[in-house]
């Protein structure tokens, strides 16, 4: 596998944040704490689980608020994929071929196989070290070195040193002079015994290893079904359109197109002229439907003059309806904009208090500043009681101290409310808000109207 990209949304000092990898050798340079080790922590949490806080591990959790994790984007025998955990305590795993933007059903079991023998242990000791690690080689003992050396060349060899000091410990004792039986003759029934084991295993083996031959051959043969399920419904989507452009077909049909005119530049501007005398009619329109709606049919006119009328306050309230379902669905489509940003309801409009708690100060640091430096001069200088002042600087710096955490909870109130928006977005999207409680207060207002239109057209 290699990775082509990284995409954090929250990990550290990073945040909304992407980098492309170039192929061959790369090389990430930068001065102390710019976020170096933070990229290789986050890499190694995306591939074996994000760090928690035993034993006082750094979890870099993010520092603006945004929601932690992100995703690397993988080359793969399969194909590019994008491997996504999201959430540091209840961590999400999802993982998408990007050639047909599936799902893997079992992401926990996919990644692994892929990663396998390598395990987090085995990955820390051969390519995730630091300048620390590389300094401490020179400190080891030629032992733990060998050790070393072997883990590197192959995966879990440092098990096999553990098992030649296990076999020295009990070759010393295989002939054991005062034993009733034989150290040798023991081991030797155990090797027989553990010889005839081995060969009924290995038939298992032969067994487990067609199951899991089968099982490969499913998931390919299921990959491929997800494949042919996702050109039928494109297919079938297609011939949706098509029957529902049928009766146009039809009507397209009889259309000659050869007799059809030409149309030329000067044609095309009288044609926008008309236009907009059309929108200036349509507004006269408007503006006469009160005076419409009051005119009342004299008795002397006749059938025929009132036939008339009555048809026209038809047209006039079908142009009516006409005009004010178009308003109400563009006031819909903005609502479901806006709505379509925020994960559960659209929150109120913030105040100016709440959009001043969102702004970072340092109003807290400088006051306590301010408060020990009268201190200091108000005792060398002008010779107050030292203890009534400490008083007064204890009473106002807890003051300052209770309005600081009031603050950082209404902060943290309004992110809650406004997820999954960092706070830069949550300050640009307060007029989009602001609007939103009048559109639904105009599209109440033109559901109404549209009743009105409605009971005036079928009279």
């Amino acid at each position: 596998m290699k990775i082509k990209r990284l995409e954090i949304s929250g990990f550290g000092r990073w945040s909304q944040e992407a980098f492309d990898l170039s192929d061959g050798l790369q090389v990430i340079f930068g001065q102390n704490e710019s976020g170096k080790t933070t990229l290789r922590a986050f890499i190694v949490g995306v591939l074996f689980g994000f760090p928690t806080k035993k034993n006082g591990h750094n979890v870099y959790d993010p520092k603006d608020g945004s929601q932690y994790g992100g995703s690397l984007i993988l080359e793969t025998d399969e194909g590019d994929v994008k491997i996504t955990r999201l959430n540091r305590t209840k961590t999400t795993l999802t993982i998408t071929r990007l050639i047909n933007q599936t799902e893997i059903i079992d992401p926990e079991k996919w990644l692994k196989q892929k990663l396998s023998p390598l395990t987090r242990e085995a990955f820390d000791d051969i390519f995730n070290f630091n300048q620390e690690d590389l300094t401490r080689i020179s400190q080891i003992k030629s032992v733990d070195f060998q050790k070393l050396l072997l883990n590197i060349g192959a995966v879990g060899s440092t098990g096999w040193l553990d098992v030649m000091a296990e076999f020295d410990k009990s070759a010393d004792k295989l002939f054991a002079p005062r034993a009733n039986k034989r150290p040798l003759n023991i081991a030797i029934k155990e090797y027989e015994n553990a010889t005839e084991e081995l060969h009924q295993k290995s038939a298992e083996l032969d067994d487990f290893m067609l199951a899991e031959q089968a099982l490969t051959d499913l998931e390919s043969e299921q990959h491929e079904q997800e494949e042919k399920i996702l050109t039928a419904s494109q297919q079938l989507q297609e011939t949706q359109q098509l029957v529902q452009q049928y009766q146009l077909f039809e009507s397209a049909k009889k259309i000659e197109i050869e007799n059809v005119p030409s149309v030329d530049e000067k044609q095309v501007v009288q044609a926008r002229r008309l236009q907009i005398e059309i929108d200036s009619l349509n507004d006269n329109i408007l503006r006469h439907n009160e005076a419409l709606k009051n005119i009342e049919v004299p008795h002397e006119v006749s059938d025929d003059n009132t036939d008339q009328m009555v048809l026209t306050k038809a047209q006039v309230a079908q142009r009516n309806l006409a005009v004010n379902t178009e308003k109400r669905t563009n006031l819909l489509k903005q609502k479901e904009q806006i709505e379509a940003q925020f994960e559960g309801d659209v929150p109120k409009g913030l105040t100016d208090s709440e959009l001043q708690s969102l702004s970072s100060s340092n109003v807290y640091l400088l006051s306590t500043g301010a408060l020990i430096l009268i201190l200091f001069v108000s005792i060398f200088i002008m010779h107050w009681p030292a203890l009534w002042m400490i008083i007064l600087s204890l009473i106002v710096t807890a003051g300052l101290f209770y309005k600081r955490q009031k603050k950082n909870q209404i902060r943290q109130m309004i992110q809650k409310a406004y997820s999954p928006l960092n706070i830069q977005n949550i300050k640009k999207i307060q007029p989009e808000v602001d609007q939103y409680e009048q559109q639904k207060m105009d599209i109440q207002s033109l559901n109404e109207q549209l009743k009105a239109n409605m009971t005036v057209l079928f009279k």
